[in-house]
């Protein structure tokens, strides 16, 4: 049974507890034990692209801190150089991750690489304890067409 506070910002209203705490935004569920997760590696720019760069945003289940550089791979298929240039808006629960494109043709993915870092306001590591069981390898692709164009000579 749950017990009864007195509401001293109204005049010393009892309330019943359950009220008390929804009231005032408490829950009586215990601590967090739920561990982040990565929901979504999506495209910020348009695909297919020539830029010299593109943006993807890390979307997480809740807010969380300690993402840096090394949480963050990009895969690049057909291009070489690839690399992230800009983080922002981390921490919190999206971080916008900006990739610098190399050179070549092909396809870009940022994955997110759990190594418990990563962790919520309880403390709780993405994924949980244990290096890898948070990563995400299944975002958006960006299909990169960079062009060369040729001028024939004309030799006289």
């Amino acid at each position: 049974m749950g017990g009864r506070f007195a509401n001293v910002n109204n005049n010393g209203i009892v309330l019943p507890e359950a009220d008390y705490l929804a009231a005032y935004g408490m829950t009586n569920d215990g601590p967090d034990t739920t561990p982040p997760t990565v929901v979504s590696v999506t495209r910020l720019d348009p695909s297919p692209t020539n830029a010299a760069s593109v943006r993807f945003l890390v979307t997480f289940s809740e807010a969380v801190s300690g993402q840096d550089v090394s949480n963050f791979h990009v895969e690049a298929s057909g291009m070489t150089g690839a690399s992230i240039t800009q983080m922002s808006n981390c921490p919190g629960a999206t971080c916008t991750i900006t990739v610098g494109v190399g050179s070549g043709s092909g396809t870009l993915r940022l994955d997110v690489w759990d190594d418990d870092t990563i962790k919520d306001a309880a403390n709780i590591p993405l994924g949980g304890i244990g290096i890898g069981n948070g990563d995400f390898t299944s975002g958006e692709l960006y299909d990169v067409q960079h062009y060369e164009l040729y001028l024939p000579f004309i030799l006289k």
